[in-house]
């Protein structure tokens, strides 16, 4: 995979329903491997943002609606 200049933190939105948010959840371990040094955020919907919190390698949730 060739790796794409990033220059700041990334943002993960899935802010909809848990079945959603899971199939998100092989890119945000992509996205840890190909950049170890960033911080990821995932913006998940108050229902799924618990489940969220206890995922590896994401370092903050935040909890939205929209």
């Amino acid at each position: 995979m060739r790796q794409v200049k990033i220059p700041g933190d990334l943002l993960v939105v899935r802010n909809d329903r848990l079945g959603d948010a899971v199939l998100a959840l092989p890119a945000v371990s992509l996205l840890r491997n190909a950049y170890p040094d960033r911080r990821i955020y995932f913006w998940a919907s108050p229902q799924v943002a618990p489940l969220i919190r206890c995922v590896e390698g994401i370092d903050h949730v935040i909890e939205g609606n929209d």
